[in-house]
């Protein structure tokens, strides 16, 4: 799991235990209780306990990640890693196909997915390898020096 996936998970965490708190522990009315209002009360606060015990936890686990993030600096290797994975634009094979590819959205994670480069894309998406790169297949068209086919880019064509 990244870091940033990480804190988000811990945010949420945070977020569905203050809900919890709130709505769901503190908003049982005990006091109108004619049997069992010291059961109800005793099993109010142990579920507060727990509940605060929790977001200490998170809040310890989040500090913590803060830490790991600071003192390990950057890393080359996890800055490729969501170069492949999140930047560059990734395919996955349809179900039950051999070369019919699902493009994924920026992000998605998919198992067995990779990236596909300029020569394995359809025109109608080379603008996913960023507008400098439409820009010179695009020129490249006006100006007569590549053939453009509505199938993949014929890398013969490039001089």
């Amino acid at each position: 799991m990244s870091l940033i996936k990480a804190k988000q998970t811990l945010a949420q965490l945070n977020g569905q235990l203050e809900t919890l708190q709130f709505d769901g522990i503190d908003a049982v009315v005990t006091a109108e209780l004619k049997s069992g209002r010291t059961e109800a009360r005793e099993e109010r606060k142990r579920l507060t306990k727990l509940a605060e015990e929790t977001h200490e936890l998170i809040h310890v686990m989040a500090i913590e990640l803060k830490n790991r993030f600071v003192d390990a600096g950057p890393d080359i290797k996890l800055a490729w890693k969501y170069f492949y994975s999140t930047t560059l634009p990734n395919r996955v094979l349809k179900p039950g196909t051999k070369d019919d590819f699902r493009k994924l959205e920026p992000g998605e994670s998919v198992e067995n997915s990779e990236p596909y480069g300029v020569w394995d894309t359809p025109v109608r998406e080379i603008g996913d390898f960023g507008i400098g790169i439409l820009l010179y297949f695009k020129v490249r068209w006006s100006e007569g020096r590549m053939e453009r086919s509505d199938n993949n880019i014929p890398p013969t064509h490039l001089n």
